[in-house]
């Protein structure tokens, strides 16, 4: 397994991708239907110019999880799906 920071990712995958994986735990977990998901349409935009940063678990080419680090405010907000 390997933690990669979202600029380093090199198009490894696709905004598509992570935003399919977190749709499914957020379905399989919490019962809550698709939808698309602003923040992460933008990663760049809504977590990392804004001072937070994000994160991609792999496991073998396959997402695995994902770690959000968002600053609202100076205040930092962490959410993590796995």
């Amino acid at each position: 397994m390997e933690i990669i920071e979202y600029k380093n990712l090199n198009s490894r995958f696709t905004g598509n991708q992570i935003l399919e994986f977190i749709n499914t735990c957020m379905y399989e977990f919490l019962n809550r239907p698709f939808k698309e998901l602003k923040d992460i349409i933008d990663i760049e935009g809504y977590y990392i110019k804004s001072g937070g940063n994000f994160w991609i678990a792999i496991n073998e080419d396959k997402i695995i999880g994902t770690i959000a680090l968002e600053n609202r405010a100076n205040v930092l907000a962490i959410y993590n799906f796995s």
